[in-house]
């Protein structure tokens, strides 16, 4: 690993910012030396990730974090499962141009899987080394956790370790579900109809019943699972009873069981019982399935902390055919209802600072047609960083070299906008690129790679999943859609066709 491995423990304790959130924004603020643990665990329930490839590699989505040295006085702590490849931290040295001075302030420690343990928080908080290793990391009192997604395991490494971290709210655990999404967002924006806090099989049945009772024209309904992730907990339900307004409630009854248990649901390794069973244990909300003509599903990212709210992105996602899992993304969404999803974003990230709910949080919307008015709807509220995330900050950093965000706008310091679309689903040609260093190795060869001059090109990420399920991610930055598109569109044929052809960017 070409990096310095930090071990000696800073003694200077007469900082006089005491070791919590508000004393390391003062320090920040100050220009005064701080520390980041990265720790970004996948704390979610695989069974509800199994239908995303690769998914135990996504720590590494976080990679980007390491790029805080770029401030002066910062010092980051990046935990991961497996080995940081020496390609991986190659790539970002020669895009982001990290000095040796800054790549000193770089301590990586791994902490390896036990027992197919998804969760790194779990695999960190079973092995006392590790978080002895991280200890002795430090350089300062001024330190942050800093989580992929906060749930109780990261609260207990948060206190072990003695540091703080942005999601620490009591109630947090609540707010994460599709319950409690409802709860927060509550009047101050368009949502799906809906009912929340549901947790048997017949407390659906009802809530399905009152939907349809209330709206007769509807025939769609969606039941989330509380702790869905990336539309993996979620079901399709079809009630297309013509002649329901005349149906006693028995007959409503056994017409809503039977289209339940012949819903659709999008992850493939629940069944209809371990749905049911999922419902008990966690909750659901049921929905109304947004009709119309479904025109976008953009997104807006918030960083909320105790000073304020700031909009960090707006996004048009890229979701599958069904309209579920996230694919990449597009930066900005369109500039039609961008106004509108910021504002409502900012409403909600509002009512989260005055709950003390700080940190990354990324709001979703539906946009959808009806008889010529175009409708935006909230369908989700995410309090953590999520697949804009990454994204957003590498393009930062390449473009900004600090990572600052300023209302939703990317800028470089002439003042000049830039674009971006993002994939984390690339499958290259593995016939022609064996290994991530042939990735690289065309890419550059075909003048692609992000070069700072020009401050356009492709920033890889996930590479460390190309050996496993041969799938990658990209950001391809550019100052128009029409010139990311034209690069996309080489990447592609450069990844997916014999090294003998020759493709060059200045083609474009």
């Amino acid at each position: 690993m070409a990096c310095e491995k930090i071990s000696l423990i800073d003694q200077a304790r007469s900082t006089k910012f005491k070791n919590s959130l508000e004393g390391f924004l003062k320090a920040f603020n100050a220009n005064a030396k701080v520390q980041y643990i990265i720790a970004p665990s996948m704390s979610f329930d695989k069974r509800l990730l199994e239908g995303i490839d690769g998914i135990e590699h996504y720590e590494l989505r976080s990679f980007w974090e390491i790029l805080r040295v770029k401030r002066k006085n910062t010092y980051v702590t990046f935990v991961s499962s497996e080995e940081v490849s020496d390609v991986v931290f190659e790539h970002f040295i020669d895009v982001f141009k990290l000095s040796a001075e800054e790549i000193s302030r770089i301590t990586f420690i791994r902490c390896p899987r036990e027992k197919h343990e998804l969760s790194l928080t779990k695999n960190i908080l079973n092995n006392p080394k590790c978080i002895e290793r991280i200890k002795s990391s430090l350089k300062t009192t001024n330190i942050i956790l800093e989580c992929f997604v906060r749930t109780g395991d990261e609260k207990k490494l948060a206190d072990l370790l003695g540091v703080p971290s942005w999601y620490n709210h009591p109630q947090l655990d609540y707010f994460h579900t599709k319950s409690g999404n409802r709860f927060i967002v509550g009047k101050d924006a368009r949502m799906p109809k809906g009912i929340s806090d549901l947790f048997s099989k017949e407390s659906v049945i009802k809530a399905l019943i009152k939907l349809k009772n209330d709206n007769l024209k509807c025939e769609f309904f969606m039941v989330k699972l509380n702790f869905g992730v990336s539309g993996q907990g979620n079901m399709k339900v079809l009630i297309n009873e013509q002649l329901w307004s005349k149906l006693d409630d028995s007959h409503k009854k056994s017409v809503v069981e039977k289209s339940f248990f012949e819903g659709t649901l999008f992850n493939q390794s629940l069944n209809i019982n371990s749905f049911i069973q999922r419902i008990i244990d966690e909750g659901a909300v049921v929905e109304e399935f947004i009709g119309g003509d479904i025109i976008d599903s953009p997104s807006a990212q918030l960083m909320v902390s105790p000073v304020g709210v700031d909009l960090i992105s707006t996004h048009r996602q890229i979701l599958d055919s069904y309209g579920q899992k996230f694919i990449g993304g597009e930066f900005p969404c369109e500039s039609s209802y961008r106004d509108e999803i910021s504002s409502v974003a900012l409403k909600i990230g509002e009512k989260l600072r005055k709950r003390k709910v700080y940190g990354v949080s990324s709001v979703d919307f539906l946009v959808s047609k009806f008889k010529g008015k175009v409708y935006c709807f909230v369908i989700e509220l995410n309090i953590r960083k999520g697949g804009t995330t990454h994204p957003f900050m590498l393009s930062s950093f390449a473009i900004q070299e600090n990572g600052t965000f300023n209302g939703g706008v990317l800028v470089d310091q002439k003042q000049k906008n830039y674009t971006y679309r993002s994939n984390d689903n690339f499958y290259p040609c593995k016939k022609f690129s064996k290994t991530t260093s042939d990735l690289i190795h065309r890419s550059k060869e075909a003048s692609l790679l992000f070069n700072q001059r020009t401050n356009k090109g492709v920033i890889f990420h996930l590479l460390n999943t190309y050996a496993a399920s041969g799938k990658i991610g990209y950001t391809v930055i550019g100052t128009s859609k029409n010139e990311v598109h034209k690069y996309e569109t080489l990447l592609k044929q450069v990844l997916s066709s014999s090294p003998e052809i020759k493709i060059y960017a200045s083609n474009a």
